[in-house]
């Protein structure tokens, strides 16, 4: 039987990410609010504006194509 998605409301984002910023254990905090802990982990990437981007300094740049043509 397939479950259902919980949807979670913008307040309870908010203040579940807020808690996580003032609690020691993050895994501890998810297990009270009925929560994977990844969600938190997500959550906090999503409002602190990196959403959908890779951390600054991983992987390689992307080369404009005047800089690939010199390269070759």
């Amino acid at each position: 039987m397939k479950q259902e998605r919980r949807a979670f409301t913008r307040e309870f984002k908010l203040n579940a990410v807020e808690l996580s910023y003032s609690k020691a254990n993050l895994v501890e905090l998810a297990n009270e609010s009925s929560i994977r802990p990844e969600l938190l982990y997500r959550w906090r990437s999503e409002l602190s504006g990196h959403q959908g981007k890779k951390s600054p300094g991983n992987g390689k740049p992307k080369l404009t194509d005047e800089e690939s043509e010199v390269s070759c």
